[in-house]
């Protein structure tokens, strides 16, 4: 198992170093840094643990994204979600249609949870660069539901 995690983190830190720094990147290598990253999070739970990761990447030829726009979402997911012992989970569907890319992810949360006064930055700087890179281009639902949370969006890809 080290050797696959390592080459795993390995391709996640080229990317990170290498492809982040470009403006757009191919939409099938950020999709495999999604996966390859939801796959390093899952070696640290036991293995019934309920992740669910659904990724239909059918449709992305000579699509291009933004890097990393949605990682704030998913990474937040893994640091709040799983917390209920036995209700714990997270979900994670993407897909792309017509050139719209849907992303949707939610993850249970305990109610005494509440970010610090100094927290929830890197949500709205996602929503910043959301509103910079993809002006009237996207759709951004966040929504914190008591006892899970859960973050809708769709960006046009055209």
């Amino acid at each position: 198992m080290a050797p696959r995690t390592i080459t795993q983190l390995s391709e996640m830190m080229r990317y990170t170093l290498y492809e982040s720094d470009s403006q757009l990147v191919s939409l099938e290598k950020e999709l495999n840094y999604i996966e390859n990253y939801v796959k390093l999070e899952r070696t640290r739970y036991r293995q019934d643990v309920n992740i669910v990761c659904e990724i239909d990447d059918s449709d992305v030829d000579g699509l291009l994204i933004a890097p990393l726009l949605t990682f704030t979402f998913i990474e937040n997911a893994f640091k709040y979600g799983l917390k209920n012992r036995n209700e714990g989970f997270i979900k994670l569907f993407i897909s792309v249609e017509d050139n719209t890319f849907t992303f949707l992810i939610s993850n249970d949360k305990q109610q005494q949870d509440k970010q610090a006064e100094s927290g929830g930055i890197g949500l709205q700087n996602a929503q910043k660069r959301l509103q910079l890179l993809y002006p009237g281009k996207h759709f951004l639902s966040i929504k914190d539901e008591g006892q899970y949370f859960t973050v809708e969006l769709l960006l046009n890809l055209t």
